[in-house]
């Protein structure tokens, strides 16, 4: 009696064990990927800041650039700067060594981003190349006569709901 109940006997695996081993491996292979996904995430949105950092930098170097390069040619150290008035947001477009207005419809338009070529990798304005997502606007303020503060700020938009990279200097009209 023994010998017909071990020949029916049938061995393989039950379908709880079947679900267990499905919910384990899910769970091993998901979880990783799921921080992967984030690391990414994360990498991406660290580039755009870094990126936006970078692009606030340039045009404040620009600026300084202009306002050394007046005061080598005996000019005012302001002179060229805001060529509309204080009072008017600009772009600065390092590539073509332009300040431009912007106030005249509104600054933060779809036209008002700066183009991205593929080829040598420079962000800049009214060229060849991708819309990129950075907008960059320049707004001025007297703090005295010898001195004038120059706000830039780099905007983008992206799918967490864009930033702001924002930077502050105040140049003096040195002698």
């Amino acid at each position: 009696m023994n010998t017909f109940l071990l020949k029916n006997k049938q061995t393989g695996f039950t379908i709880i064990e079947m679900m267990v081993a499905v919910v384990i491996l899910v769970i091993a292979t998901g979880a990783p990927l799921l921080m992967t996904t984030n690391a990414v995430r994360l990498a991406t949105e660290a580039k755009t800041k870094v990126t936006a950092d970078y692009l606030a930098i340039e045009a404040l170097e620009y600026i300084k650039n202009k306002r050394d390069n007046n005061k080598l040619n005996n000019k005012l150290f302001d002179q060229e700067l805001y060529p509309d008035g204080i009072e008017v947001q600009y772009k600065v477009d390092v590539f073509a060594d332009a300040i431009v207005n912007c106030s005249g419809v509104s600054c933060n338009g779809d036209e008002h981003r700066m183009s991205y070529n593929i080829i040598d990798g420079i962000r800049h304005y009214g060229h060849a190349g991708v819309q990129s997502k950075f907008k960059r606007m320049v707004m001025y303020e007297y703090v005295n006569a010898d001195e004038l503060g120059v706000i830039v700020e780099v905007t983008w938009d992206s799918p967490t709901g864009g930033g702001l990279a924002s930077v502050r200097m105040n140049l003096f009209s040195w002698n």
